[in-house]
Protein backbone atom coordinates (compact mmCIF):
# COMPACT_ATOMS: atom_id res chain seq x y z
CA UNK A 1 0.00 0.00 0.00
CA UNK A 2 1.20 3.52 -0.73
CA UNK A 3 1.58 5.94 2.14
CA UNK A 4 0.59 9.59 2.00
CA UNK A 5 4.22 10.53 1.82
CA UNK A 6 4.80 8.52 -1.37
CA UNK A 7 1.94 9.98 -3.41
CA UNK A 8 3.39 11.15 -6.69
CA UNK A 9 3.04 11.38 -10.43
CA UNK A 10 5.79 13.03 -12.42
CA UNK A 11 6.25 13.37 -16.14
CA UNK A 12 8.10 10.20 -17.23
CA UNK A 13 11.33 10.45 -19.17
CA UNK A 14 10.49 11.02 -22.84
CA UNK A 15 7.20 11.99 -24.43
CA UNK A 16 4.34 9.69 -23.47
CA UNK A 17 1.73 8.85 -26.10
CA UNK A 18 -0.80 6.83 -24.10
CA UNK A 19 -1.64 5.29 -20.75
CA UNK A 20 -3.16 1.98 -19.66
CA UNK A 21 -4.69 1.81 -16.17
CA UNK A 22 -5.44 -1.63 -14.70
CA UNK A 23 -7.99 -1.29 -11.91
CA UNK A 24 -9.25 -3.43 -9.05
CA UNK A 25 -12.25 -2.31 -6.99
CA UNK A 26 -12.36 -2.23 -3.22
CA UNK A 27 -13.75 -5.40 -1.69
CA UNK A 28 -16.44 -3.53 0.25
CA UNK A 29 -17.90 -1.98 -2.92
CA UNK A 30 -20.33 -4.03 -5.03
CA UNK A 31 -19.63 -4.59 -8.70
CA UNK A 32 -22.73 -2.59 -9.66
CA UNK A 33 -21.78 0.39 -7.50
CA UNK A 34 -18.21 0.24 -8.78
CA UNK A 35 -19.32 0.38 -12.40
CA UNK A 36 -21.72 3.29 -11.80
CA UNK A 37 -19.28 5.29 -9.70
CA UNK A 38 -16.29 4.72 -11.99
CA UNK A 39 -18.29 5.78 -15.06
CA UNK A 40 -20.56 8.54 -13.75
CA UNK A 41 -18.49 10.10 -10.97
CA UNK A 42 -14.79 9.25 -11.23
CA UNK A 43 -14.90 9.05 -15.03
CA UNK A 44 -16.67 12.39 -15.40
CA UNK A 45 -14.04 13.92 -13.13
CA UNK A 46 -11.21 12.44 -15.22
CA UNK A 47 -12.57 14.00 -18.43
CA UNK A 48 -11.51 17.39 -16.98
CA UNK A 49 -7.81 16.44 -17.04
CA UNK A 50 -6.11 18.65 -19.64
CA UNK A 51 -4.34 16.94 -22.50
CA UNK A 52 -6.55 13.88 -23.05
CA UNK A 53 -7.20 13.20 -26.74
CA UNK A 54 -9.13 10.01 -25.98
CA UNK A 55 -10.28 8.29 -22.81
CA UNK A 56 -12.20 5.00 -22.88
CA UNK A 57 -13.33 2.83 -19.97
CA UNK A 58 -13.59 -0.94 -20.39
CA UNK A 59 -15.72 -2.53 -17.66
CA UNK A 60 -14.85 -6.21 -17.24
CA UNK A 61 -16.92 -9.18 -16.11
CA UNK A 62 -15.62 -11.10 -13.07
CA UNK A 63 -14.17 -14.61 -13.20
CA UNK A 64 -11.58 -14.34 -15.98
CA UNK A 65 -10.64 -17.46 -17.90
CA UNK A 66 -7.18 -18.94 -17.35
CA UNK A 67 -5.97 -21.89 -19.46
CA UNK A 68 -5.77 -25.34 -17.83
CA UNK A 69 -2.44 -25.86 -16.12
CA UNK A 70 -2.03 -22.18 -15.28
CA UNK A 71 -2.74 -20.76 -11.81
CA UNK A 72 -5.92 -18.69 -11.50
CA UNK A 73 -5.56 -15.00 -12.21
CA UNK A 74 -4.01 -13.26 -9.23
CA UNK A 75 -5.99 -10.24 -8.07
CA UNK A 76 -8.69 -10.36 -10.79
CA UNK A 77 -9.35 -6.87 -12.11
CA UNK A 78 -12.57 -4.97 -12.70
CA UNK A 79 -11.67 -2.44 -15.35
CA UNK A 80 -9.11 -1.10 -17.78
CA UNK A 81 -8.85 2.49 -18.93
CA UNK A 82 -7.13 3.47 -22.17
CA UNK A 83 -5.99 7.08 -22.54
CA UNK A 84 -4.31 8.75 -25.51
CA UNK A 85 -2.53 12.02 -24.77
CA UNK A 86 -2.34 15.11 -26.94
CA UNK A 87 1.06 15.19 -28.72
CA UNK A 88 1.77 18.69 -27.40
CA UNK A 89 1.37 17.82 -23.72
CA UNK A 90 1.98 14.11 -23.18
CA UNK A 91 1.09 13.04 -19.66
CA UNK A 92 1.96 16.39 -18.05
CA UNK A 93 -1.70 17.32 -17.52
CA UNK A 94 -2.37 14.14 -15.57
CA UNK A 95 0.89 14.45 -13.66
CA UNK A 96 0.49 18.01 -12.45
CA UNK A 97 -3.02 19.42 -12.95
CA UNK A 98 -5.25 20.39 -10.03
CA UNK A 99 -7.84 17.85 -11.23
CA UNK A 100 -5.31 15.06 -10.65
CA UNK A 101 -5.29 15.80 -6.93
CA UNK A 102 -9.06 15.24 -6.83
CA UNK A 103 -8.69 12.08 -8.90
CA UNK A 104 -6.16 10.62 -6.50
CA UNK A 105 -8.37 11.29 -3.49
CA UNK A 106 -11.34 9.80 -5.34
CA UNK A 107 -9.34 6.66 -6.14
CA UNK A 108 -9.17 5.89 -2.43
CA UNK A 109 -12.98 5.65 -2.38
CA UNK A 110 -13.17 3.27 -5.33
CA UNK A 111 -10.05 1.19 -5.91
CA UNK A 112 -7.98 -1.27 -3.90
CA UNK A 113 -5.34 -1.40 -6.65
CA UNK A 114 -4.33 0.92 -9.49
CA UNK A 115 -1.53 0.07 -11.92
CA UNK A 116 -1.28 3.10 -14.20
CA UNK A 117 1.34 2.72 -16.94
CA UNK A 118 2.34 5.59 -19.27
CA UNK A 119 3.62 4.41 -22.64
CA UNK A 120 5.40 5.87 -25.64
CA UNK A 121 4.00 5.55 -29.15
CA UNK A 122 6.16 2.49 -29.84
CA UNK A 123 4.41 0.54 -27.08
CA UNK A 124 0.91 0.81 -28.58
CA UNK A 125 -0.13 -1.07 -31.72
CA UNK A 126 -3.51 -0.60 -33.39
CA UNK A 127 -4.50 -3.39 -35.78
CA UNK A 128 -8.13 -2.33 -36.17
CA UNK A 129 -9.84 0.92 -35.21
CA UNK A 130 -12.84 0.89 -32.90
CA UNK A 131 -16.23 1.58 -34.44
CA UNK A 132 -18.50 3.58 -32.15
CA UNK A 133 -22.28 3.72 -32.33
CA UNK A 134 -23.80 7.09 -31.45
CA UNK A 135 -26.39 5.73 -29.01
CA UNK A 136 -24.24 2.88 -27.67
CA UNK A 137 -25.07 2.20 -23.99
CA UNK A 138 -27.73 4.93 -24.07
CA UNK A 139 -30.30 3.03 -26.13
CA UNK A 140 -30.84 -0.45 -24.57
CA UNK A 141 -31.52 -1.89 -28.05
CA UNK A 142 -28.10 -0.87 -29.37
CA UNK A 143 -25.43 -3.47 -28.64
CA UNK A 144 -21.71 -2.77 -28.70
CA UNK A 145 -19.40 -5.19 -30.52
CA UNK A 146 -18.35 -8.12 -28.31
CA UNK A 147 -14.79 -7.67 -27.03
CA UNK A 148 -12.37 -9.40 -24.69
CA UNK A 149 -9.20 -8.25 -22.98
CA UNK A 150 -6.20 -10.58 -22.64
CA UNK A 151 -3.78 -9.64 -19.85
CA UNK A 152 -0.34 -11.24 -19.81
CA UNK A 153 1.69 -11.51 -16.59
CA UNK A 154 5.13 -12.77 -15.67
CA UNK A 155 7.34 -13.10 -12.62
CA UNK A 156 10.13 -11.79 -14.84
CA UNK A 157 10.51 -8.48 -16.65
CA UNK A 158 11.19 -9.36 -20.30
CA UNK A 159 12.68 -6.74 -22.58
CA UNK A 160 10.04 -4.53 -24.27
CA UNK A 161 11.29 -5.50 -27.73
CA UNK A 162 10.83 -9.19 -26.93
CA UNK A 163 7.33 -8.58 -25.57
CA UNK A 164 6.33 -6.42 -28.54
CA UNK A 165 7.43 -9.07 -31.05
CA UNK A 166 5.54 -11.79 -29.17
CA UNK A 167 2.41 -9.63 -29.07
CA UNK A 168 2.63 -9.07 -32.83
CA UNK A 169 3.02 -12.84 -33.41
CA UNK A 170 -0.05 -13.54 -31.30
CA UNK A 171 -2.16 -10.91 -33.08
CA UNK A 172 -1.12 -12.20 -36.50
CA UNK A 173 -1.65 -15.82 -35.45
CA UNK A 174 -5.12 -15.09 -34.07
CA UNK A 175 -6.18 -13.40 -37.32
CA UNK A 176 -4.97 -16.33 -39.42
CA UNK A 177 -6.36 -19.03 -37.14
CA UNK A 178 -9.88 -17.67 -36.83
CA UNK A 179 -11.38 -14.85 -38.97
CA UNK A 180 -14.04 -14.35 -36.28
CA UNK A 181 -11.37 -13.01 -33.92
CA UNK A 182 -10.07 -9.54 -34.78
CA UNK A 183 -7.14 -8.08 -32.78
CA UNK A 184 -7.84 -4.43 -31.98
CA UNK A 185 -5.13 -2.85 -29.82
CA UNK A 186 -2.01 -4.20 -28.12
CA UNK A 187 0.12 -2.62 -25.40
CA UNK A 188 3.69 -3.53 -24.50
CA UNK A 189 3.41 -2.75 -20.79
CA UNK A 190 7.04 -3.55 -19.93
CA UNK A 191 7.98 -0.38 -21.80
CA UNK A 192 6.34 1.83 -19.18
CA UNK A 193 7.00 2.73 -15.56
CA UNK A 194 4.54 0.77 -13.40
CA UNK A 195 5.40 2.87 -10.34
CA UNK A 196 4.75 6.22 -12.00
CA UNK A 197 1.36 6.85 -10.36
CA UNK A 198 1.11 6.36 -6.59
CA UNK A 199 -2.05 6.94 -4.56
CA UNK A 200 -2.07 6.90 -0.75
CA UNK A 201 -3.69 3.74 0.68
CA UNK A 202 -4.15 2.18 -2.77
CA UNK A 203 -1.96 -0.75 -3.81
CA UNK A 204 0.04 -0.75 -7.04
CA UNK A 205 1.80 -3.47 -8.99
CA UNK A 206 1.26 -7.02 -7.64
CA UNK A 207 4.47 -8.06 -5.89
CA UNK A 208 6.41 -10.63 -7.88
CA UNK A 209 3.99 -10.72 -10.80
CA UNK A 210 4.24 -8.03 -13.47
CA UNK A 211 1.71 -7.03 -16.09
CA UNK A 212 3.79 -7.26 -19.25
CA UNK A 213 1.27 -6.92 -22.12
CA UNK A 214 -2.40 -6.38 -22.92
CA UNK A 215 -4.35 -7.31 -26.03
CA UNK A 216 -7.93 -6.34 -26.87
CA UNK A 217 -9.82 -8.56 -29.32
CA UNK A 218 -13.21 -8.20 -30.99
CA UNK A 219 -15.33 -11.33 -31.37
CA UNK A 220 -17.34 -11.20 -34.59
CA UNK A 221 -18.99 -14.56 -33.87
CA UNK A 222 -19.75 -16.40 -30.65
CA UNK A 223 -16.48 -17.75 -29.33
CA UNK A 224 -15.92 -19.04 -25.83
CA UNK A 225 -13.02 -17.74 -23.79
CA UNK A 226 -11.65 -21.27 -23.79
CA UNK A 227 -11.61 -21.31 -27.60
CA UNK A 228 -9.71 -18.02 -27.65
CA UNK A 229 -7.23 -19.39 -25.10
CA UNK A 230 -6.72 -22.49 -27.27
CA UNK A 231 -5.85 -20.31 -30.26
CA UNK A 232 -3.31 -18.32 -28.23
CA UNK A 233 -1.92 -21.50 -26.64
CA UNK A 234 -1.08 -22.98 -30.03
CA UNK A 235 1.06 -19.99 -31.01
CA UNK A 236 4.68 -19.14 -30.26
CA UNK A 237 3.76 -16.84 -27.39
CA UNK A 238 6.92 -16.88 -25.25
CA UNK A 239 7.33 -14.81 -23.07
CA UNK A 240 3.56 -14.18 -23.14
CA UNK A 241 2.66 -17.68 -21.97
CA UNK A 242 0.78 -16.79 -18.78
CA UNK A 243 -2.46 -14.94 -19.35
CA UNK A 244 -6.05 -14.38 -18.29
CA UNK A 245 -8.96 -13.47 -20.58
CA UNK A 246 -11.67 -11.06 -19.46
CA UNK A 247 -14.97 -10.39 -21.18
CA UNK A 248 -15.74 -6.71 -21.68
CA UNK A 249 -19.15 -6.05 -20.13
CA UNK A 250 -19.35 -2.49 -21.47
CA UNK A 251 -17.15 0.21 -22.93
CA UNK A 252 -17.63 3.94 -22.46
CA UNK A 253 -16.03 6.66 -24.55
CA UNK A 254 -15.53 9.52 -22.11
CA UNK A 255 -13.24 11.77 -24.20
CA UNK A 256 -12.99 11.84 -28.00
CA UNK A 257 -11.05 14.18 -30.30
CA UNK A 258 -9.73 16.08 -27.31
CA UNK A 259 -13.16 16.92 -25.85
CA UNK A 260 -15.37 15.23 -23.23
CA UNK A 261 -18.24 13.37 -24.88
CA UNK A 262 -21.82 14.10 -23.71
CA UNK A 263 -21.55 10.88 -21.69
CA UNK A 264 -18.25 12.06 -20.24
CA UNK A 265 -19.78 15.36 -19.23
CA UNK A 266 -23.09 14.23 -17.78
CA UNK A 267 -23.00 10.50 -16.94
CA UNK A 268 -25.04 7.61 -18.32
CA UNK A 269 -28.28 8.01 -16.34
CA UNK A 270 -28.71 11.59 -17.54
CA UNK A 271 -27.93 10.64 -21.14
CA UNK A 272 -30.49 7.82 -21.03
CA UNK A 273 -33.11 10.19 -19.64
CA UNK A 274 -32.38 12.68 -22.42
CA UNK A 275 -32.61 9.91 -25.03
CA UNK A 276 -35.92 8.60 -23.68
CA UNK A 277 -37.39 12.11 -23.67
CA UNK A 278 -36.23 12.76 -27.23
CA UNK A 279 -34.49 15.95 -26.07
CA UNK A 280 -31.83 16.07 -28.80
CA UNK A 281 -30.93 19.71 -28.11
CA UNK A 282 -29.54 18.63 -24.73
CA UNK A 283 -26.58 17.19 -26.66
CA UNK A 284 -25.83 20.32 -28.69
CA UNK A 285 -22.40 21.92 -28.41
CA UNK A 286 -23.90 25.32 -27.57
CA UNK A 287 -25.91 23.98 -24.66
CA UNK A 288 -23.02 21.94 -23.30
CA UNK A 289 -20.72 24.95 -23.46
CA UNK A 290 -23.25 27.01 -21.51
CA UNK A 291 -23.36 24.35 -18.81
CA UNK A 292 -19.71 23.46 -18.45
CA UNK A 293 -17.56 26.32 -19.74
CA UNK A 294 -17.08 29.21 -17.34
CA UNK A 295 -17.66 32.65 -18.89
Amino acid sequence: MQSAETASATEPTGRMDSLVAILERRGDISSDLFQRYWRDVHGVLATRVPGFTSYVQYHLLPDPFTPPGQPPASNPIDGIAEVIFAPSSGSSGLASSQVSDFIRRDEQILFSRVVSIPLSAEARTVWSEDVWIETENIDPEVQAPEQVYVLFQSAQSPEPEEVGKALARIAEGISKADPALKPMTGHTLTQGNHEWWNTPNVAGQVAGLNYIAALRIRREAEKSLGEIADVIGELDSVPLDRFAIYRVAARYRMVADGQPTPLGMRGLDIMRTIHQAGAAEQGSDALLRSLFVHP
